[in-house]
């Protein structure tokens, strides 16, 4: 039982450091201050803003994991007692990761995913 669910925990635990390891990138050592100073993130911002190329690739890469969940949760993954709870928390990570790059929430966004993606670790 425990040995199914190795491939997939292997998987999740990869693409959350990876992932993890990007947004310390962003904000350690891009030019962002979201971290050490996070009211920055409201700094500057005007309706329709231009979404930096490497916060837009962050987005890119976490909407199409969760879109993918949505998938696997459904057609793939052995159906659980969780299964129900964890396609809601995937339809609900999608829907802020659109609204928050359409509404152009996205500094707000980037330092969210990287303390949220910290606890999948």
């Amino acid at each position: 039982k425990d040995a199914a669910k190795m491939p997939e925990s292997s998987w999740k635990l990869f693409f959350y450091t990876v992932v993890w390891s990007y947004s310390t990138y962003l904000l350690f050592f891009a030019q962002y201050p979201f971290f050490f100073e996070p009211a920055s993130v409201f700094y500057d911002w005007k309706k329709g803003m231009e979404v930096p190329a490497d916060i837009a690739i962050a987005y890119l890469i976490q909407s199409s994991f969760y879109g993918h969940s949505i998938y696997a949760t459904v057609y793939m993954d052995t159906w659980r007692k969780d299964s129900l709870v964890m396609l809601t928390h995937h339809v609900i990570a999608v829907m802020l990761l659109v609204s928050s790059y359409a509404f152009r929430y996205h500094n707000v966004g980037i330092l969210v995913l990287f303390l949220h993606d910290f606890t999948d670790v």
